[in-house]
């Protein structure tokens, strides 16, 4: 939305609202401040403050209602360029009645105030010629302070609309500010102060009279008569101020123009965007670095896996040839046997026990069916070895691991180990080989004994 067409509209609402509005006020605003001073001026024998400040109050009210008709003609209709000088003393005299009034209405407000929270110093302070003083004072401040509206029209020849449409001098911060500040906000603040005060004091005098109850109307009253009429104009003025002068839209204008402007300058900037490339190719470099060690240790795993359970087949089925060996040669010693035998089991890894379990038991559990040997079980000699106990074979048990008897000579028998060594190294040798360049390199322990 575009300021032309913003003002348009504001325009042409405003001038519906005052014809509305100016029309009641004018007829019926006339009638009673007139009677209002033929009351003051010729009914009434005494004159007091109250008097005083209230006849003031309607000559100031009665000079605003004599100025609406010129300014209802200057709604509807354009002023010729030689009426500007007129129209800029009618527009001051205008304002001089609205702050005169506001003025006088908060000088009523503290007389009242004085009169009742403060009695016995208000005779010295409250006077007909102090309330007349009072009054004058207030007609040359205003006057003086509506003295720089003769400048607010710029000189031209052209038709212009009198009561609007003040130049850029008119709706300056700092004429916007003192007007608001000093012309409404001000005065209402002593207002509202002051009849709050006033209130007080007569509630808590402890005498609920008729004269009381009639003051505390007649404060109220007079707080009414002050907000409803001034807030509303005092509030139009500053929203004409905040559309005339966006300063809304012109921060959030400012806010985006930084950010733009930041952006330009990290467009611009050619060393931070080769560092934030850096940046981004490190990132990626340590996430493909990260896969590549993650996907090796999961291989190293397998590898790892696989090779023990090789090796624990193997293992196994030394044992196998072991207790097949000693199982058929007769002659060997209980204790030696049941030593090695120990050795073995001892040596046996247990990663898997219950694989392995089931290994030994089928190798072992085919060697007893092969032969008549008096060796333990496959269940005995694992027992033995995961049992908390001990590792080895009890020397109770020796009698189960008795061979049968031999009749050979213990020459014989060792002619019979040395062609069997031999003929095992032979057999090992290529099948050593073979193992050796299938099987991926692992690193164990130097104890470990190793069956190749």
């Amino acid at each position: 939305m575009t300021t032309n067409c913003s003002f348009t509209e504001v325009d042409r609402l405003m001038k519906s609202l005052e014809l509305a509005i100016y029309v009641p006020i004018f007829v019926c605003g006339l009638v009673l401040n007139i009677l209002a001073l033929v009351v003051f001026c010729f009914l009434l024998r005494k004159w007091t403050e109250s008097t005083i400040y209230m006849t003031n109050l309607a000559l100031l009210d009665l000079l605003l209602l004599l100025l609406l008709p010129f300014k209802m003609h200057a709604t509807i209709h354009h002023w010729e360029a030689h009426h500007r000088f007129l129209c800029s003393f009618l527009e001051s005299l205008y304002f001089v009645g609205m702050y005169g009034s506001i003025y006088t209405i908060a000088c009523i407000a503290m007389d009242r105030w004085v009169a009742i929270r403060h009695p016995f110093r208000a005779k010295q302070l409250r006077s007909r010629r102090a309330a007349l003083g009072i009054c004058i004072l207030v007609w040359v401040v205003v006057l003086g302070g509506t003295s720089p509206i003769y400048s607010f029209r710029t000189a031209g020849n052209g038709s212009f609309h009198c009561f609007h449409g003040f130049s850029e001098k008119g709706w300056r911060p700092d004429v916007i500010s003192c007007l608001l500040g000093f012309g409404f906000v001000g005065p209402a603040l002593v207002l509202v102060v002051c009849s709050a005060q006033s209130i007080r004091t007569l509630r808590q005098s402890g005498k609920e009279s008729h004269k009381n109850r009639a003051c505390v109307r007649i404060i109220y009253s007079s707080l009414c008569a002050f907000l409803v009429p001034f807030t509303p104009s005092h509030l139009g003025i500053l929203l004409q101020f905040l559309t005339r002068k966006p300063l809304v839209e012109k921060k959030r204008r400012a806010r985006i123009n930084e950010s733009l402007q930041e952006l330009r300058v990290l467009l611009a900037d050619t060393d931070l965007q080769l560092k934030m490339e850096n940046a981004e190719v490190l990132e990626m470099t340590v996430k493909r670095v990260e896969c590549i060690i993650q996907s090796r240790a999961q291989e190293v795993d397998t590898m790892n896996r696989e090779a023990s359970e090789r090796f624990a087949a193997g293992y196994i089925q030394c044992m196998h040839e072991v207790h097949t060996f000693v199982s058929n040669c007769p002659g060997i010693d209980v204790t030696i046997a049941a030593e090695l035998l120990n050795h073995l089991l001892e040596c046996m890894p247990l990663n898997d026990e219950d694989k392995f379990q089931v290994m030994i038991q089928d190798i072992m559990t085919d060697c007893s069916t092969n032969s008549n040997s008096t060796w333990p079980s496959s269940e005995g000699i694992y027992a033995a070895l995961v049992s908390p106990g001990g590792k080895s074979i009890s020397s109770g048990s020796s009698s189960a691991l008795s061979p049968a008897p031999s009749t050979t000579s213990s020459d014989d028998l060792c002619s019979d180990l040395e062609e069997t060594d031999s003929e095992q190294n032979h057999i090992s040798v290529d099948a050593e080989k073979q193992d050796v360049l299938n099987m991926p390199t692992v690193a164990y322990s130097e104890s470990m004994w190793r069956p190749w």
